[in-house]
This record gives structure tokens, C-alpha cells and sequence, in this order.
């Protein structure tokens, strides 16, 4: 799997997971083989920006929480913001178990048909609202 592949597994997965989701999804990954090289830490970071004239600065620091773990001889990392040290061992597993080399087999896993399947649905209701709002768009222009 390549980076870029990885990366967005990531990102849905945090994007689109509530907490009654990890609840659920702890009960599918195999965590006797996974193990805990850094329990979950809150902490401070700097968090960097843009703005219009392209020139970096700091926002201002963010809170954040961070794992990592180790599936066989694969490493697993998540930086997550806010403190959600159970999201934090969800994604770092994750990210391991992706950067295993039988991710093939990985993916036909009941954990992952069950990861995708949530963050189908998640973008299914997204979507759903996303409609619903749109129909209460008002258009203030005159002409």
C-alpha cells in the first residue's frame, strides 16, 4: 500500500469515527498482536498556518494526543487533535496494520470491512445533511 493510500485510510477514518465507533471497532482488531510502544499522551503543539499573503505563522498552541504502537515489525503512529487517547490507539493501530506487507490480507479482515463500512455510512449522512441545509440557502442578491 502506498503512502498516499495509507494517508487517506487515516484521514477517513478520523474524520468519520465517533466515539461509539471505536467503542466498536476495539471489539474486531487484533490486539494480542498488537503492541503498546507509547501509551497515549496529551500534549501541546505549535500549530503553524498560511495566511493570504502566503507567509507562515503560529496560531497558537493545540491540544493533542498521540500513539504508538507495533503490529509484527511494523510501526504504527497517530497524532490526533484534542485528548482521545482510545481514537489515538485506534488509528495508530491502523496505520500499522497498513504498513504491514500482507495488507492484502489485512484488509480482508472483519475489522476493515467494518471500518469501511462506517465511514460509508458516516458519508452517506454527511451528505444527507449537507442537503438538507442546502435547501435553507437563501440567495440575498438583487437585481
Amino acid at each position: 500500500m502506498t503512502t498516499q493510500e495509507r494517508k487517506k485510510w487515516m484521514q477517513e477514518a478520523w474524520e468519520n469515527l465517533s466515539q461509539i465507533d471505536i467503542q466498536d471497532l476495539y471489539s474486531c482488531i487484533p490486539m494480542e498482536e498488537i503492541q503498546i510502544k507509547k501509551n497515549p499522551i496529551a500534549g501541546l503543539i505549535q500549530m503553524k498556518v498560511c495566511d493570504t499573503f502566503d507567509t507562515d505563522f503560529y496560531l497558537g498552541e493545540v491540544l493533542v494526543t498521540e500513539a504508538e504502537v507495533m503490529y509484527r515489525s511494523q510501526q504504527g503512529y497517530a497524532m490526533i487533535l484534542g485528548e482521545d487517547s482510545q481514537k489515538a490507539l485506534l488509528l495508530a493501530s491502523i496505520d500499522a496494520l497498513l504498513s504491514s506487507e500482507n495488507y492484502t490480507d489485512i484488509i480482508e479482515m472483519p475489522f476493515f470491512q467494518k471500518l469501511e463500512q462506517m465511514i460509508l455510512n458516516h458519508k452517506i449522512k454527511r451528505q444527507t445533511e449537507e442537503k438538507i441545509i442546502m435547501q435553507t440557502n437563501v440567495d440575498f442578491r438583487t437585481f
